[in-house]
């Protein structure tokens, strides 16, 4: 699931974040590589865009490489479904690691249920990974990276859920957000 893109580095776009907010904006995007459909009519298929966004809380720890928080609201599309949210205890949780001296997680949406998703579906959980197995104290071009992945599943009513996976087409795009990273 791999692939090669545009690659953009990544201490060009930390520029782009000066201030302090408590509230962050992410938005990932990405293409589908694989999905699995069960007797409804497909609503996503292999070659669709993947879009999510998410609003979360960032909280950042000292002595953490990561800050991260609680979902309040996404939008998550792809194909023809899309689904959006308020975010709840369910909701899941953003991290962003960007001290690489302690980590190789760069960014990670983990476990973000949805309980408001369109019919046939009664839920959908969404994990997003990026990261680079190196640590190094550098953040590799995006095409470089060893892993960059989403997948979404949908329960309905069938035996099986469906299901469609696939890979990221560029590090996430940031808003409102003041990160520190404990770099002067």
């Amino acid at each position: 699931m791999k692939t090669r893109v545009f690659a953009v580095t990544f201490g060009i776009a930390l520029l782009a974040f000066p201030g302090r907010t408590p509230a962050a904006l992410i938005t990932f995007t990405g293409v589908i590589d694989e999905v699995q459909i069960s007797a409804h009519p497909a609503l996503f298929a292999v070659g669709d865009p993947f879009s999510a966004t998410f609003s979360f809380n960032n909280r950042y720890n000292p002595g953490d490489p990561c800050s991260q928080g609680g979902i309040q609201s996404y939008t998550i599309s792809f194909g023809d479904f899309t689904t959006r949210g308020v975010g709840s205890r369910d909701a899941g949780a953003v991290a962003l690691c960007l001290d690489v001296s302690k980590t190789n997680l760069l960014y990670q949406v983990h476990n973000s249920y949805s309980y408001q998703v369109p019919a046939p579906y009664f839920v959908s959980i969404t994990n997003i990974v990026i990261y680079d197995p190196a640590f190094g104290h550098v953040i590799p071009p995006f095409g470089q990276l060893r892993e960059n992945f989403f997948d979404v599943a949908l329960t309905s009513d069938q035996p099986f859920d469906d299901f469609a996976s696939g890979h990221l087409t560029s590090f996430p795009t940031i808003r409102n957000l003041a990160l520190k990273t404990g770099h002067r």
